[in-house]
């Protein structure tokens, strides 16, 4: 948790969450999703706590990627 919060912020996990819940709402007005199923709700949290930590965790290599410059964590002694 915290190498997806110092890579993304607090503003992207928001962001992120804003974007999943979207998601499920979507899929919930569509018919998709029955929101009165316990363990079907239990599995898309999980899904997109998973999907959440596992973009903040690689963020770093993404943006290394996109951008050629690494980060860093600054030790100081």
């Amino acid at each position: 948790m915290r190498s997806t919060l110092a890579a993304i912020g607090t503003v992207g996990i928001v962001l992120m969450l804003a974007l999943f819940a979207a998601i499920v709402w979507w899929m919930t007005s569509q018919g998709w999703l029955d929101v009165s199923n316990r363990s079907a709700m239990a599995w898309v949290v999980l899904l997109i706590l998973g999907l959440v930590l596992g973009i903040g965790m690689s963020w770093s290599h993404i943006r290394r990627r996109l951008s050629g410059q690494a980060s860093v964590d600054r030790v100081d002694q």
